[in-house]
């Protein structure tokens, strides 16, 4: 693995993102009790460990909605900083970088290992995302990466796939990584959860060692695992798992500490497993610069992309009916067409060819015309007619509308075909009620 160098970053943090907000859940459900004062000592004491993990693919923030939060380069550039101030913190992540497998996947992972290793990672727990890679390749990624992966209970052939543990530093705490029992893959046996930390806490020293548990599954598995800790480790043992919350949290109702690192890769986690207040975040800010040597990687991911043409690459499925483009439907619907003009969607190509998003097909989905037909969008060079949110992305491929008058094959729209695109992920302030009327249109033209 190419490995990069460390460069001196001078970008300006405003100041409001100095200050991590701390957290203390008092129940299952969320809610919050009060919060505490961040500058009471005594709530700082201890080891810092910093968290993350379960990004679900965002190596970077979409871009599309504001604001903009996290991004490899900026936490490269938080941690910088913050390892002047915390100079013997450790730094650990429990997997779930991706969500799914295949080639952009893979070109993702790669950049994640570079910047994780940029960071100066000590374990990464690899969860059912990076299993959907293939074990194999992730036995090869490991033997590149400058940090362990480390799993207890995954097993290929009879012997584990990663490392059982790593001890961060000189100090008493050790990290190993659980997968769900459910994550099972071709070729890879994965024993059960609670058995496994079961066992591996018993070959562990109660008086001096303290665990940090990396689960990469759910909430309630991470629950019931805490349930099997056994008695005696009670007091040492902590529980990471992802979470589906923006930000972390912890879950106090439980037989030891479990806490989460939240998603997306928006926040830090910061785990002080000594001090008074366990758990505190920092959200990556938009106003953070991005490190100058992780910004590298990215634009190299996508400069990548584009080479491996990979929008024209994505699998489409076979379609007999065509997309024609607007110019046809003006045609007919002329004051339709006028109403549609000043709307984003008119726009939604250059958005993305302005920060060079256009080579990505995870982005070019929602920002062109007939994403995933064999008659729709392929190129900007190949369907010019076809480059931004036009009629057809939502009323479906016109040919057979405009040459024998059928109805258009998506029929009657409404909310639930806008959020395929204005998703929680991409758009989490849509509001459907405020932003239908900007793009009504009547239903006949001239």
């Amino acid at each position: 693995m190419r490995m990069y160098r460390r460069s001196e970053v001078s970008g300006l943090l405003v100041a409001s993102t100095l200050v991590a907000v701390t957290l203390a859940w008092g129940a299952l459900d969320g809610s919050p009790r009060a919060a505490v004062e961040p500058e009471d000592p005594s709530l700082l004491a201890g080891p810092l460990i910093v968290l993350t993990g379960n990004e679900k693919g965002f190596i970077r923030p979409c871009g599309c909605s504001k604001p903009a939060l996290g991004g490899v380069h900026r936490r490269a550039t938080w941690l910088e900083k913050l390892r002047k101030e915390e100079p013997g913190l450790h730094l650990v992540s429990l997997g779930n970088l991706l969500v799914k497998g295949g080639q952009q996947q893979r070109m993702k992972f790669e950049t994640f290992m570079m910047s994780m290793d940029l960071m100066g990672y000590q374990a990464l727990a690899p969860g059912p995302g990076e299993f959907s890679l293939g074990a194999d390749y992730l036995l090869q990624m490991r033997s590149f990466a400058s940090f362990p992966f480390v799993g207890c209970n995954a097993f290929k052939d009879g012997e584990r796939v990663f490392k059982e543990s790593v001890r961060l530093g000189d100090g008493p705490y050790l990290v190993t990584g659980l997968i769900p029992a459910v994550s099972g893959v071709e070729g890879v046996v994965i024993k059960d959860p609670a058995t496994s930390l079961t066992e591996w806490l018993g070959t562990l020293d109660a008086n001096h060692d303290r665990p940090v548990v990396l689960f990469n599954g759910d909430r309630k598995g991470a629950v019931a695992l805490a349930a099997a800790v056994p008695e005696a480790w009670r007091g040492q043992t902590v529980i990471v798992f992802g979470g589906a919350f923006d930000g972390p949290f912890e879950l106090t109702d439980t037989a030891v500490p479990v806490v989460s690192v939240g998603s997306k890769g928006r926040f830090l986690a910061y785990l002080r497993p000594e001090a008074k207040t366990r758990l505190s975040h920092f959200r990556l800010e938009e106003e953070i610069v991005g490190h100058e040597d992780v910004s590298m990687m990215l634009d190299g991911y996508r400069q990548s992309l584009a080479d491996e043409k990979l929008v024209e690459k994505y699998p489409r499925r076979p379609l007999e009916n065509g997309y024609l483009g607007d110019a046809s439907c003006v045609e007919c619907h002329e004051d339709s067409c006028k109403a549609l003009d000043p709307t984003p969607h008119e726009h939604a190509w250059a958005s993305i060819k302005e920060t060079n998003d256009h080579h990505d097909p995870e982005c070019a989905s929602c920002h062109v015309t007939g994403w995933g037909d064999s008659t729709g969008f392929l190129s900007e060079a190949k369907t010019p007619k076809l480059i931004n949110v036009t009629c057809e992305a939502c009323h479906g491929p016109g040919e057979e509308h405009a040459n024998i008058q059928t109805k258009t094959p998506n029929g009657k729209l409404g909310k639930n075909f806008c959020v395929r695109c204005h998703d929680p992920d991409n758009s989490p302030h849509f509001d459907f009620a405020k932003y239908w009327p900007k793009i009504a249109h009547p239903p006949e033209g001239k």
